[in-house]
């Protein structure tokens, strides 16, 4: 088994694939310590979040399983001040919004806008990491491996 590059970074083992941001603390350790990161923005109330919900876990399933080397991520824009700051600063407009972040910072324009399927978003992120020459690196990690808390 490969050593961990960001073995400094780990806390706890989460359940699920998903990474699922609940403060601020959560979202600086994610976003600016790991490499790629592709963010489900999301308001519990809005339809389309809602349906988004089992594709975005089977992704995150899908990209552990084929050991991509990005973490799969949500955050909950209304639920909490502190996050729908948050969103609010991250320009984030609509829900759901689907955005890729690299060490902390997103490309401007860079939210997904194609179909939402497993196999869409799977093949995004497979053209996401081959043109940033990711690929070619193997694993970094897997969202398995992602400790926040």
């Amino acid at each position: 088994h490969r050593a961990h590059m960001y073995e400094s970074t780990v806390m706890n083992i989460r359940p699920s694939r998903v990474q699922n941001i609940t403060s601020i603390s959560q979202w600086e350790k994610l976003a600016l310590k790991y490499p790629w990161v592709f963010v489900h923005f999301y308001a519990p109330w809005a339809i389309h979040s809602k349906e988004l919900v089992p594709i975005w876990d089977a992704f995150s399933v899908e990209a552990s399983r084929k050991t991509i080397p990005l973490v799969v991520a949500q955050v909950d824009c209304v639920t909490t001040v502190a996050l729908k700051d948050l969103c609010s600063s991250l320009k984030i407009r609509a829900f759901p919004t689907l955005r890729w972040y690299s060490n902390g910072k997103a490309d401007p324009g860079d939210d997904y806008k194609g179909a939402r399927n497993v196999n869409a978003l799977l093949a995004n992120t497979k053209q996401k990491l081959i043109s940033n020459n990711l690929a070619a690196r193997g694993p970094i990690f897997n969202n398995n491996e992602v400790r926040l808390n």
